[in-house]
C-alpha cells in the first residue's frame, strides 16, 4: 500500500471531498478496506460489515457505520480488525453503507463506503409480524393480479378502463391513480398526517402539506375524501403498510420496478417518484416510511414532505 504525506489541510480538503485518507502519525488510524457479506441477500439475511484498517485504532477512537437507514452504530473489534453483523428486514433494493474513524472529539478522522443488495423473500414479512403474507414480490406473471371497475366488479384483463387491482396473492385490493386532474391524480402529492396517537408513532405530522385538489394535501385528509365518496364501491380505503406496499414491488423489474400492465399510473416510471406508507419510523418520531417504484428502494422520510399516495384496503 503506497501512503502519501501531506499536511493536515491537505487531509482536511480531501475528506471534506470523500477520499481515503492515510496519516502517516502515529496519532491517526485510516481505513485500509472496508466490505460487506454478502453482497446480495435476501430480507432476513444477517449481513456482515468488516473494516481493515491500516494500523491499530488509537485511544479513545472509535469506528462508526451506517448501513444506509441514517443511523449510525458502532463497530466491535480489536487491532486492525472491526465488525458489525445484523439482520437487515425493513431495508430493500439496492443499500449504501459509509463507515468512518472518529477521534474523541467526535472528528472524523478517515471513511469508507460500499453498497449491497437486500431482496424480498416470502416469510421476511411473518418475521416482521405482518398478518398477512403479500408473497407477489419478484414474481413476473399477471395472473394474481384482477381488473376492478369503479363499481367493484371484476373485469377482464384486456378491459382498457380500470379503477383498481385486486392481488389475489395478499388479498388486497390497490388504487390506481388517474390523469384527469381529478382527486385521483398521480401528481398530487401529499403531507403525511395522523392524528391518531397510537398510530402515529409520536408526532401527528403536518396537515395540508403537498399539493392536490379535492381535498387537503395530507395522508388523512385525501382517505376521508376518498372513502366519502367509496372509490371502487368500497368505503373502508387506508394507507398501507411499509410492508403492504412492498408487496407489489417487482424486483425483477427495473425503472419502474412495479407490474405496469396493472399499474400503469406512475406520473414519471425514469424518476424516484415516492410513495407514503402508514408506518412510522421508530427511530425519529418526525419520520415515515416511503417506497419508490424506480427501483424498490425504502427509507424514512420527514412527514413534512410531500410524496405520492397509493390506498389499499382488504
Amino acid at each position: 500500500m503506497t501512503r502519501r504525506l501531506m499536511t493536515r489541510n491537505q487531509a482536511s480538503k480531501l475528506l471534506a471531498m470523500g477520499s481515503l485518507l492515510f496519516f502517516t502519525t502515529s496519532a491517526y488510524s485510516g481505513i485500509d478496506y472496508a466490505t460487506v457479506s454478502p453482497i446480495v441477500g435476501v430480507s432476513g439475511t444477517t449481513f456482515t460489515f468488516n473494516v481493515t484498517l491500516d494500523r491499530s485504532l488509537p485511544k479513545n477512537h472509535k469506528i462508526l457505520i451506517d448501513v444506509g437507514n441514517g443511523t449510525f452504530l458502532p463497530m466491535k473489534g480489536t487491532g486492525t480488525q472491526y465488525r458489525l453483523s445484523q439482520k437487515m428486514y425493513t431495508l430493500i433494493g439496492k443499500q449504501d453503507y459509509v463507515v468512518g474513524i472518529y477521534d474523541s472529539q467526535g472528528t472524523l478522522q478517515s471513511r469508507d463506503s460500499g453498497s449491497y443488495t437486500i431482496k424480498y423473500r416470502q416469510d421476511s414479512l411473518v418475521a416482521l409480524g405482518t398478518p398477512k403474507d403479500p408473497s407477489t414480490h419478484n414474481q413476473n406473471g399477471d395472473s394474481h393480479f384482477i381488473k376492478i371497475n369503479h363499481v367493484g366488479d371484476e373485469i377482464d384483463a384486456n378491459a382498457p378502463d380500470w379503477r383498481c387491482v385486486k392481488d389475489t396473492h395478499s388479498g388486497l385490493m390497490w388504487e390506481i391513480k388517474t390523469t384527469d386532474f381529478g382527486l385521483h391524480d398521480q401528481r398530487h402529492t401529499y403531507s403525511w398526517y395522523n392524528p391518531n396517537d397510537k398510530y402515529n408513532g409520536g408526532d401527528a405530522g403536518t396537515q395540508n402539506g403537498g399539493h392536490c385538489v379535492d381535498s387537503q394535501c395530507d395522508t388523512a385528509s385525501y382517505l376521508k375524501e376518498v372513502n366519502a365518496i367509496g372509490y371502487c364501491g368500497y368505503h373502508n380505503w387506508r394507507l398501507p403498510t411499509v410492508d403492504e406496499l412492498q408487496s407489489i414491488v417487482d424486483y425483477q423489474r427495473y425503472s419502474p420496478s412495479i407490474n405496469t400492465v396493472y399499474f400503469p399510473d406512475l406520473h414519471d416510471p425514469n424518476s424516484e417518484q415516492k410513495f407514503w406508507t402508514a408506518s412510522p419510523y421508530l427511530d425519529d418520531k418526525d419520520s415515515a416510511w416511503f417506497i419508490t417504484f424506480y427501483d424498490g428502494y425504502s427509507n424514512a422520510s420527514h412527514k413534512r414532505n410531500h410524496f405520492s399516495i397509493r390506498l389499499v384496503r382488504e
